[in-house]
């Protein structure tokens, strides 16, 4: 039987690590389920990236985000979100993806299933959908762009050079 909760939060970035804070300072159970690492579209940007955002810009749960300089690094900011994670002990689960929702008469169920394809139903009264932008890449519907040596990220300028 699958665990009623009173919020499924479908993504683990900012905005669901936000949303997660805030439900469990109103004392709502809820679960977030993120299909990668936590902050993901983070992890893919540059590694050596500086935000234009300050980091009192980009702090969560009205937790201190203290960073070096003004604007904080990708390394920064992905520590900052792992520290808040595990201090403030919000209920993630990671790697698993989101295959179809469905509507009951008074919830949904939320059918999802982890990176060995196990699957992993939830219910949940409310659902927010906290997917974000960045880590969905625009394809440009070109020839080649499909072979696995093609990358939709920038990591790092060096393997490009020459």
């Amino acid at each position: 039987m699958n665990c009623m909760y009173d919020v499924v939060i479908i993504g683990g970035g900012p905005c669901g690590l936000s949303t997660g804070l805030a439900l469990q300072e109103k004392g709502l159970s809820y679960v977030i389920i993120e299909k990668e690492a936590i902050g993901n579209s983070i992890v893919n940007c540059p590694l050596h990236m500086t935000f234009y955002s300050t980091s009192d810009r980009l702090e969560i749960g009205n937790i201190p985000f203290l960073s070096q300089d003004v604007r904080p690094s990708r390394n920064e900011l992905l520590k900052y979100y792992r520290l808040v994670s595990e201090r403030q002990d919000i209920n993630i689960r990671c790697y698993q993806k989101v295959n179809s929702i469905t509507k009951n008469t008074a919830s949904f169920t939320i059918h999802s299933e982890d990176r060995v394809g196990n699957a992993i139903p939830y219910e949940a009264r409310i659902i927010v959908l906290a997917t974000g932008i960045f880590d969905t890449p625009r394809k440009l519907e070109v020839a080649g762009e499909s072979l696995s040596k093609v990358s939709h990220y920038n990591k790092e300028g060096h393997n490009y050079f020459g």
